[in-house]
C-alpha cells in the first residue's frame, strides 16, 4: 500500500490555512471561488509530537538553536543550509514550531523567493 497523499492550503485572501485537502476539493474550491491558496503536500512523517508535517513547515531539531523550513526540491522534501543537510530519518525527532504563512515572524523573504533568516543564509536561523 503506498502513501497517502495529503494537502493543506494557505488561502492567500483570507491568511488562513486550511486542512485536510485533497485535490479535488481544492481544484473545485480554486474554481468555484475567486480566492488564491498555495498547496502544500504531506511529507508522509511526523513530528515527535505525532504532528503531520508539511512543506513550509518550520522544525525545531536537535541541532539547538537552529530551525529548518521543509522545502520540496530535486524531487524531494528536504531541509537543509548551504550544504548541510537535515536528514528525513530525524524529522521524526524534530519538532513543528510553525510555518511560513502563519508565522512568517521566523523567516525574512528574500529576493527571487529564496527562503532566508536574519544574517544566516538558506533555510536555518538561530532563534531570537
Amino acid at each position: 500500500m503506498g502513501r497517502k497523499l495529503k494537502f493543506r492550503g494557505w488561502n492567500i485572501n483570507l491568511k488562513r490555512m486550511e486542512n485536510d485537502l485533497s485535490v479535488r476539493s481544492w481544484l473545485f474550491h480554486n474554481l468555484d471561488q475567486s480566492s488564491e491558496s498555495v498547496i502544500m503536500q504531506y511529507t508522509s512523517l511526523d513530528d515527535k509530537n505525532g504532528k503531520e508535517i508539511y512543506e513550509g513547515d518550520i522544525l525545531k531539531t536537535v541541532y539547538p538553536d537552529v530551525l529548518f523550513v521543509v522545502e520540496f526540491k530535486r524531487g524531494e522534501f528536504i531541509c537543509e543550509k548551504g550544504i548541510h543537510i537535515f536528514g528525513r530519518s530525524l524529522w521524526e525527532e524534530a519538532e513543528i514550531v510553525g510555518n511560513i504563512y502563519e508565522n512568517s515572524d521566523l523567516i525574512v523573504q528574500q529576493p527571487k523567493e529564496q527562503l532566508q533568516y536574519n544574517n544566516v543564509p538558506n533555510n536555518v536561523r538561530t532563534p531570537r
